[in-house]
């Protein structure tokens, strides 16, 4: 297969990106959306619908401590290849399930594959774009903020079609292949160059220190279990309540960062 090697400065993998990362939070707030559709279809009361959620999240949760330094070493090419592939057919899994045993081997597979993506496509956007990736990696949140804000409309257009909730897998089915084909044409060399510096002297960059701060990982840590805990465990049921602790959350994510020692 031709692979197609871009020009220096394009913007191809930073689109190709900013899609799969959209496709990302397509699916998360597809899914909550449809839960209780879900739900409905299979027959299961709120307990179970909660744990469905949970396999998929369980599954988000392992994916990174068990293949976390793996992508450096195989290469994020593949990585992003292999796990589009792997989202591609968990759809193929739970298109056609008819049990809840089935649908939640799919949604595993599922929440696995979103959770290598979702970090291998951010450090590859890093990689890609070393002067302007910090940006880019913004523009990747964005992406799959948005991703989770069209799903639900989607979810609901769906409600009165043949496909019903499965109209969001059908859809994440078609992008994600075609994603798949695309990152397999597309070369993943690096598209910017740092400008080399002029004068005399050359600016010294800061000695990596290696140095950890505890008391920050553990409160960022803390934060997000917060926040996934009431987006996923609540986030069908109130969203006036979510929205109210999330925009807290975030204020003192924002305020804690800006002064606290550990994190500058």
């Amino acid at each position: 297969m031709r692979t197609y090697v871009a020009k220096r400065g394009s913007e191809d993998i930073a689109y190709l990106l900013f899609a799969v990362i959209f496709m990302n939070g397509f699916e998360t707030g597809g899914y909550q959306a449809a839960l209780m559709a879900i739900g409905n279809t299979y027959g299961m009361n709120e307990a179970q619908e909660g744990l469905l959620a949970s396999t998929e999240l369980f599954a988000t949760m392992i994916a990174p401590l068990i293949l976390g330094s793996v992508a450096d070493r195989v290469g994020k090419k593949k990585m992003l290849l292999l796990f589009t592939l792997v989202r591609v057919l968990s759809c193929f899994i739970m298109l056609p399930s008819g049990s809840t045993m089935v649908f939640a081997v799919g949604i595993f597979f599922m929440g696995f594959a979103t959770s290598i993506i979702q970090y291998v496509a951010i450090a590859a956007m890093q990689d890609t774009y070393p002067v302007t990736g910090g940006t880019k990696t913004g523009l990747i949140t964005a992406m799959y903020a948005t991703g989770a804000f069209v799903a639900p409309y989607v979810v609901g257009f769906a409600g009165g079609t043949a496909l019903s909730w499965k109209m969001t897998i059908f859809v994440d089915l078609i992008i994600s292949a075609a994603l798949f084909v695309l990152f397999s044409i597309t070369d993943f060399s690096v598209r910017e160059q740092k400008p080399i510096p002029t004068g005399d002297v050359a600016p010294q960059a800061a000695e990596p220190t290696g140095k950890i701060y505890a008391q920050g990982v553990f409160v960022l840590c803390f934060i997000m279990f917060i926040y996934v805990g009431a987006e996923n465990g609540i986030g069908f049921k109130s969203s006036f309540i979510v929205l109210a602790l999330v925009m807290s959350l975030d204020i003192f994510t924002g305020l804690w960062c800006r002064h606290h020692p550990s994190t500058q």
